[in-house]
């Protein structure tokens, strides 16, 4: 726990991610979404410190990040039956469209992510360094976040299209 790092806004999503677990659970569907919120902060610190920055260590923390959104998505949505507020002017091929669109965006963002630079050349950046945390950290913490809730969307996207089509309750 000595090389943790604590800067102050992935600290600040995660304390605001818990607080919307901790209030909204069982109200919304969308709550699922804050452990994106939370696991990014985490994950940051675990993978710079146990993992070097390849394409194949972005995706597993991209991954990590969207398998506990998806598992909370599915139990509030099918257990706890909780309402999916629709938009009716949405056909399946549109939703099926956004959503592929939505995976790919996820996928190249977190291929890119692997081969930012690690160095810090001017003010601007040290100012970043600061709130964000040093530049592999933030690197991570950001896809683990944007590409994370990104993929967990496309997927509960794509879950309800096939939901809707084979009219599962």
């Amino acid at each position: 726990m000595s090389n943790w790092l604590f800067p102050p806004v992935p600290v600040f999503f995660a304390l605001f991610g818990l607080w919307m677990i901790y209030s909204g659970w069982g109200k919304h569907w969308s709550v699922a979404f804050s452990t994106n919120l939370v696991l990014p902060y985490f994950y940051g610190n675990i993978f710079v410190a146990n993992f070097s920055r390849t394409p194949a260590s972005m995706f597993i923390a991209v991954f990590l990040t969207m398998i506990p959104c998806l598992w909370a998505a599915f139990y509030l949505v099918l257990k706890l039956k909780v309402a999916v507020l629709r938009n009716a002017e949405f056909s399946d091929t549109k939703s099926f469209f956004r959503a592929a669109g939505f995976f790919l965006s996820a996928a190249i963002v977190t291929y890119a992510a692997a081969f930012v630079p690690s160095t810090c050349q001017n003010a601007k950046c040290e100012t970043g360094v600061s709130l964000f945390g040093p530049l592999d950290y933030s690197v991570v913490w950001a896809v683990c976040m944007w590409s994370g809730s990104l993929a967990s969307g496309s997927v509960l996207l794509f879950f309800d299209i096939v939901r809707r089509r084979f009219n599962f309750r």
